[in-house]
This record gives structure tokens, sequence and C-alpha cells, in this order.
């Protein structure tokens, strides 16, 4: 499945631009769009768990992991069913950003706001066309936000098989390899879910993160 349309705005929010963009860069992100459209590789792997939430802890059923978080509790209040979901973009989109870095560093870092948006936008996809379930759906939740502990990256990769299937593990630092992978969690209830909060209120970087979505309130 390949992305067609990426959002110029989310591109524009990636490379912390906060006015009109000139000429020049929106030339480069046109160019950054069709080198990504030509690179990439997009894959997917889908596991789906029954959970019990208890004591700020989400118990995943027939499995030794235990996630304590009171974040990802109250992400997934109502829930009795979670799949983890781990997408990647492939190794050549990392070999190429890593390639400009030494000849072209500004192409680099809008190939790499590129790659973010698409990464967003496949992830997307899949859970509006590919994850078919009767069950009200939560937003997608990612290890790190909140009081959710990285370590925790390593587990989710291992019950997903994630390495054997698209080819992504995560180093001692948690950090996922192919860079451009994400891990999320999606809660699945028989009752409606009222995820309408923004992630960023209750993450403890929101100050620090360049990627926070927060409106400012009036």
């Amino acid at each position: 499945m390949m992305i067609k349309h990426l959002d110029l705005n989310e591109i524009k929010r990636y490379l912390k631009i906060e006015n009109d963009i000139d000429e020049m860069t929106l030339l480069n992100i046109n160019k950054a769009i069709k080198l990504i459209e030509l690179i990439v590789k997009p894959k997917y792997v889908i596991k789906k768990y029954a959970i019990e939430l208890s004591d700020n802890q989400v118990i995943f059923k027939d499995t030794n992991l235990i996630i304590k978080s009171k974040d990802l509790v109250r992400h997934l209040n109502k829930c009795d069913e979670i799949i983890i979901l781990v997408t990647t973009l492939g190794l050549q989109v990392d070999q190429e950003i890593k390639r400009l870095e030494l000849t072209n560093m500004s192409m680099a870092y809008i190939l790499n706001a590129v790659a973010i948006e698409y990464l967003e936008k496949y992830l997307d996809y899949i859970q509006k066309e590919v994850i078919k379930e009767n069950k009200y759906q939560t937003n997608r939740y990612s290890i790190g936000y909140g009081d959710t502990s990285l370590t925790y990256q390593q587990d989710l990769l291992s019950l997903t098989k994630a390495f054997q299937l698209i080819g992504v593990h995560a180093l001692a630092s948690n950090m996922m390899i192919p860079k451009k992978s994400v891990s999320a969690l999606i809660g699945l209830s028989n009752e409606e879910v009222n995820d309408n909060t923004n992630r960023c209120t209750y993450c403890h970087l929101r100050n620090e993160c360049h990627h926070n979505c927060l409106i400012k309130e009036e």
C-alpha cells in the first residue's frame, strides 16, 4: 500500500516552520515526497490480546507481560482487548537520510520530516482500513508516552515477532531499527470510548518534545 496524500501542514510542523514556506523549501519537500515514494517499503504486523486492567497495570492475558502505567490504564478504560501494531518504512529510508546527511544536510532534514508524516499516514491507513474489529477502537498509544516506560518496547516486539516478520528490532537503548518504525497499542471495547484527550496533555515530556501538538488555550 502506497500513501498518496501527505499533509503539508504536518510536514511544516515536523520542520518547525511556523510561517509560510519559501519556494525553495517547498520544492525540496516535493522532491523528498517523490523520493520517499521510490524507496519506501512499508510493512506491518498486528497481534491481538485479551487484557485485564488492575491497579494501574495492564495485564496481557496468556503472556508474561504486565505494563505498569497509570496513563495507559486511563487510555484503555472500558477496553477488554488490545492490538499491538508494529510498522516500518524499511531500512532504505534510514540509509538515504544518512547518505544525505553527508552531502546535503538540509535535504536530509526535510526527507526525515516527510518520512515521519508518511509513517503517520501509513498508521492511519492500517487502523482505518486493515484492522477490522466489531468493537470501538481507542486512538493509538505508543510506549514512551506519559508514564509508560520505553523498556516495554522489547516485549511488544517479541510478542509480535516483529523481527522475524518485518525486520524490526530494538537496541539496548530501546531505539527501534529501522529508525522509521513505530509500535502502537490500540484498545478495543464493546462500549463507546471517550478518547478525545490529546495524549500530549498528560505526557510528562510535553514541555520538551518538539512534536507537541497541544493547541494553545486562549
